[in-house]
């Protein structure tokens, strides 16, 4: 018999949170963390260990953004078009090798199995508080995603499932530095 530990955030529940990347809903999971960068949410730890020793997944195929390490940069990834999130705590002989504290396997919508047509525009407005100290700046910004989902039936041929998604967004993330 195999045991596993994990938690997993369906595509119902990640878009019951109001999260402007993935990376924001996967903090809400018990054990994950969150590096935030110009206040959002990048890279994530699991079981209190750095990102470095995670490693994650992305429809079955490793992910790294090329930093030379396994930590990912999560907030490239718009939550509307994420089908599910499973965070592994505890490891099992087909999983990918390397996640010494968990993997975290993202899984896209597959149009096949979602079984009906979705045309889903969203628009998000984003405000950055500390982006006011900026000259001619009133920390204003906003993101828009437009997905589309279908499936034909091609006869003799079988099915077609078709997938898109377009994502675009305006905004500055200011930082402060002081060096000495």
């Amino acid at each position: 018999r195999e045991t596993v530990v994990a938690d997993i955030l369906s595509a119902d529940d990640i878009g019951d949170l109001p999260a402007l990347s993935i990376g924001e809903a996967i903090e809400t999971i018990t054990g994950a963390a969150t590096h935030r960068e110009k206040g959002g949410a990048s890279e994530i730890a699991v079981r209190g260990l750095g990102p470095y020793l995670g490693a994650t997944t992305f429809n079955g195929r490793e992910a790294t953004h090329g930093s030379g390490d396994r930590s990912v940069n999560f907030s490239m990834f718009p939550s509307e078009l994420i089908n599910t999130v499973a965070i592994y705590k505890s490891q099992q002989a087909d999983f990918v090798e390397g996640g010494v504290a968990g993997i975290i396997d993202l899984q896209t919508l597959r149009p096949l199995d979602f079984g009906r047509r979705r045309l889903q525009i969203e628009g998000r407005g984003i405000y950055q508080g500390y982006d006011e100290r900026l000259v001619d700046n009133n920390g204003l910004g906003w993101r828009g995603t437009a997905t589309y989902v279908d499936q034909y039936d091609l006869g003799g041929m079988g099915e077609l499932g078709i997938s898109a998604g377009y994502q675009r967004g305006e905004s500055n993330n200011p930082e402060e530095l002081f060096t000495r």
